[in-house]
């Protein structure tokens, strides 16, 4: 289909025909009236003057407003069959007496007639009955309402199928108000139900799909459930003949007759395997509270000072003797947390520091006051945190290229950022300029 078919058509600008008319009368009017007047006065300056005005000035305005006019038209109907290719709702133009004079692309495709075969006829001698029904229809509510909107229809395509519909139509008026006839719009009702049935369907798996996300979730927490009450016993299970081989081995220990050095060196290494079993059993219980969410603070306002003392008189009894310098101001405040865990994570840190710290060197261990909090540092001199993101050694179970041949399961670190974390502070490491590590956390100052 051509842009100027389309354009006329639609019933949109055309080439005025008044240009050449109003240039001819023109020319008329001077040859009958200006020419006489001038040959019976007989003055050939205003013959020359009038010739002027007219092939002067009014020519080439007529010819510019001529071009403005034609150069909209062609706009326009560049426009329009733009319209006529991106639309997916089928356009047909109906002259007064009901004959088709524009038939769209989207016509074509929707109800199969081309636009040769469909052009001059009307929608009864094209569509049958239902045709001639919608044309009446159509027509008596334009000239009730002049707007037709949302009309359902049942039409029948060239292959004999029903097409259900929506139409609205809308009137074409020529330059002067005229009635022209009248543009439809037709839209395949199809075409939404298929859409909405795509959205049920996508609903309905969206559905299934949370109802089985939900079922796998109430899996996984029964699951996680067995598993915490499956760490919990056998933890507890362990500990209670930990403590009668702990028991008996002190007394053998000390009922010994003879305290032979064969005898003085496997009595040491039980009691260091003892001490490794029960701290294992102990992090392992106390992972499994914290990810089953059985982690319970009992907080109060509590002395740094004294949880540091507890916590290094607590590594000494189970450790060789290692120097352990405090470094606290005597003027403190007291901390808004539960005793029992941040001891918990002092004995953590200072059992991390003391397998990477050389023997005979000291373990310093300060606090100190910041705004609304209290900063706790432990600094070693170990070999110092790896090349890696220092976040990344507060993970479970992750073990540094360093942690090789010491002891250990990658679970205090862990322990200590969750218990950290539920007191509302902060834990990090970072290398020390003079080397080794420092790792440190922070604490709510009791109001």
């Amino acid at each position: 289909m051509s842009h100027s078919s389309a354009s006329s058509a639609w019933g949109s600008y055309s080439i005025p025909w008044a240009l050449p008319l109003a240039i001819g009368a023109i020319g008329v009017l001077y040859q009958i009236i200006v020419g006489v007047l001038v040959e019976e006065s007989g003055s050939g300056r205003i013959e020359h003057a009038v010739d002027m005005i007219l092939f002067g000035v009014v020519s080439p305005a007529l010819t510019y407003w001529g071009w403005t006019v034609v150069a909209r038209a062609r706009q326009a109907e560049r426009l329009l069959a733009a319209i006529d290719v991106a639309s997916p709702d089928a356009f047909i133009r109906l002259d007064p007496e009901g004959r088709i004079g524009f038939w769209s692309r989207q016509a074509k495709v929707l109800l199969g007639y081309s636009a040769r075969q469909a052009n001059g006829r009307t929608l009864g001698e094209l569509l049958g009955p239902q045709g001639e029904a919608v044309w009446l229809r159509l027509r008596d509510m334009m000239r009730a309402s002049g707007l037709v909107r949302g009309q359902q229809a049942l039409f029948h395509t060239r292959s004999g199928l029903e097409a259900p519909v929506e139409l609205c139509a809308s009137p074409v008026r020529d330059g002067v108000g005229r009635s022209g006839g009248m543009l439809v719009v037709v839209r395949a009702v199809r075409r939404r139900g298929e859409r909405k049935e795509t959205i049920d369907d996508l609903r309905q798996r969206l559905t299934e799909n949370v109802q089985q996300l939900a079922r796998a979730n109430a899996e996984r927490e029964r699951a996680e459930s067995m598993r915490y009450e499956l760490v919990s016993f056998a933890s507890h299970e362990i500990r209670g003949p930990l403590g009668h081989i702990r028991a008996a081995t002190e007394l053998m220990y000390s009922g010994c007759r003879e305290n032979s050095p064969t005898c003085q060196r496997m009595f040491g290494l039980i009691n260091r395997q003892l001490r490794h079993v029960d701290e294992l059993v102990r992090s392992v219980l106390s992972a499994a509270n914290i990810e089953a969410g059985k982690l319970v603070l009992h907080r109060e306002p509590m002395s740094v000072m004294a949880a540091m003392q507890e916590a290094v008189q607590a590594m000494k009894a189970v450790r060789e003797c290692r120097p352990v310098r405090l470094a606290v101001s005597a003027d403190l405040p007291p901390a808004d947390a539960d005793r029992e865990q941040v001891v918990a994570v002092l004995r953590n840190l200072l059992g991390n520091a003391d397998k990477y710290t050389p023997p005979g060197t000291e373990i310093v261990l300060a606090a100190e006051e910041s705004t609304g909090f209290l900063t706790v540092r432990v600094r070693d001199h170990g070999p110092g945190l790896p090349h890696v993101s220092p976040e990344r050694i507060f993970d479970k179970c992750y073990r540094g290229p360093a942690a090789r041949g010491v002891e250990g399961y990658g679970l205090g670190l862990y322990i200590c950022r969750q218990a950290v974390a539920a007191h509302g502070g902060q834990i990090w490491a970072e290398n020390h300029p003079r080397g080794g590590a420092v790792f440190s956390f922070t604490l709510p100052i009791a109001q």
